[in-house]
């Protein structure tokens, strides 16, 4: 199963977010996937990193396939919804997906976790 998040604004997506200063990736990965899901993670893989050009800046993007061993159903989740629990981003109403559920950097990278044998369609 996938676990994503309902943003309040955006919509459903995958969780996510930034680095604070002097933190690691790994650092944020489990703040982020706790405070927007709930979720801890048991087991942590790189997949990919892409880039993000704005109009002021550029910056990078680290991806990782978590492996979740509990969902924390009593957090108050920061800027979300909570959890969504889906077996596939397909099945989700295209009207709900977030932009970035629907962004080609963000599809390729669900790609790659199909050729790594993470998911499966």
């Amino acid at each position: 199963q996938l676990v994503l998040t309902h943003h309040q604004q955006r919509g459903i997506e995958f969780p996510g977010g930034k680095r604070e200063v002097g933190g690691s990736s790994i650092e944020a990965l489990t703040r982020e996937l706790y405070e927007e899901t709930g979720a801890i993670a048991e087991h942590i893989y790189y997949i990919a990193q892409y880039e993000v050009q704005g109009e002021q800046d550029c910056f990078k993007k680290d991806v990782y396939v978590v492996i979740v061993n509990a969902i924390d159903r009593n957090v108050h989740y920061h800027e979300t919804m909570g959890p969504i629990l889906t077996h596939s981003i397909e099945a989700i109403d295209e009207a709900d997906k977030s932009y970035l559920l629907k962004d080609p950097a963000i599809l390729q990278c669900v790609e790659r976790m199909s050729v790594l044998g993470f998911y499966q369609e």
